[in-house]
């Protein structure tokens, strides 16, 4: 009897400790299998096919599109969208000459919007990456654990291109604590320089689990470049607005002029003729 009782007890003992285990157990486990779909899905091709490409060519147009901010998979479903206006065109566009222009006119529209799209993304990691490191050096200072800081850093930036980027970080930090594994995150869209020092940066706050002085002089020279950055920005639109206001004015000029030069001539015609 006594036996009975004191496998109960220990079988009790033994399932309150793996049900106080089950949270820890649950997310030691999601790491490994979130690790295992992420492996996956990096050897799976972005396009979800076999591209017609050669392979060199592919992977630079995907990482064009990756760098603009498009997913590959939704640009071809918009190209495959656009593409029966666009032979309709070309059907009833004439000469094979004027159909190449079109291609190459249409080619020149796309490459000149993705660029524009891959300078205004990196403009603007440009200007949050001062942000992130004020951020760090207010969190770190105020006595905050660097994980948590981590965790918390999506909410440095509210900019609608940079913060998506921040907000995949943070989650694959939660789910792997792996720095380098969520840098990853960053490095796939912002790659560069300014990206490689963040990395040291965030391993050396990881390491030390406090702010340096590097990362306070990092917050100064970045918050100086953002406001050369905006100080350029306010002047092409200061001149984009001065040239806006005489394309303006020029035709209200011309209206006006117009019936005293038809006058002149008039008068100059009587006197003259």
């Amino acid at each position: 009897m006594a036996s009975i009782a004191g496998f109960l007890f220990f079988t009790v003992l033994i399932g309150l400790c793996i049900y106080q285990l089950l949270p820890t157990l649950s997310a030691w486990l999601g790491r490994f299998h979130v690790q295992d779909l992420w492996n996956r899905h990096k050897e799976k091709p972005l396009s979800g096919q076999r591209s017609w490409l050669p392979k060199k060519w592919n992977d630079q147009f995907e990482r064009r599109l990756r760098l603009a901010g498009i997913e590959a998979d939704k640009y071809r479903i918009r190209v495959l969208c656009f593409l029966p206006v666009f032979i309709l065109i070309l059907a009833v566009v004439g000469d094979w000459l004027q159909r190449l222009m079109v291609i190459v006119l249409f080619c020149c529209l796309v490459n000149s919007w993705m660029n524009k799209r891959i300078r205004i993304r990196r403009q603007a990691y440009t200007k949050a990456l001062y942000k992130i490191y004020r951020f760090l050096d207010f969190q770190l200072t105020a006595g905050i654990k660097t994980v948590d800081a981590f965790r918390g850093l999506p909410d440095a930036v509210h900019d609608s291109i940079v913060r998506p980027i921040l907000v995949r970080f943070a989650a694959r930090f939660e789910l792997t604590l792996n720095l380098d594994q969520a840098m990853e995150e960053i490095h796939r869209f912002f790659p560069g320089t300014d990206t490689n020092l963040l990395a040291t940066h965030l391993r050396q706050c990881l390491d030390t689990g406090q702010a340096g002085r590097s990362l306070l002089r990092m917050e100064e020279l970045l918050f100086v470049r953002c406001f050369s950055i905006m100080q350029n920005e306010t002047g092409k639109i200061r001149t984009q607005l001065l040239f806006t206001a005489l394309l303006g004015i020029c035709p209200l000029i011309i209206l006006y002029l117009y019936p005293l030069a038809v006058q002149t001539l008039n008068a100059l015609q009587s006197v003259f003729g």
